[in-house]
């Protein structure tokens, strides 16, 4: 009877819904984990790159554009 109040029995074997509600929890965060999306772009360069060709296509055919008017 005196092992009993220390607590030196073993621990009772844990119920399936105690199991299954434990990996339930685990599985979910580390699906969780690649779920979140990065804030910054792998390569922010490419958009910049590509704004700025733009700007100097369009540069260009106002340039173009203003010789043919004039």
């Amino acid at each position: 009877m005196f092992l009993i109040y220390l607590g030196l029995l073993p621990r009772k074997a844990p119920e399936t819904s105690e199991i299954t509600s434990k990996t339930k929890k685990i599985k979910n965060m580390i699906l969780a984990i690649p779920a979140a999306a990065p804030a910054i772009p792998p390569n922010p360069k490419t958009a910049a790159i590509s704004a700025i060709t733009k700007n100097v296509i369009v540069q260009r055919n106002i340039v173009i554009s203003l010789i043919y008017l004039s």
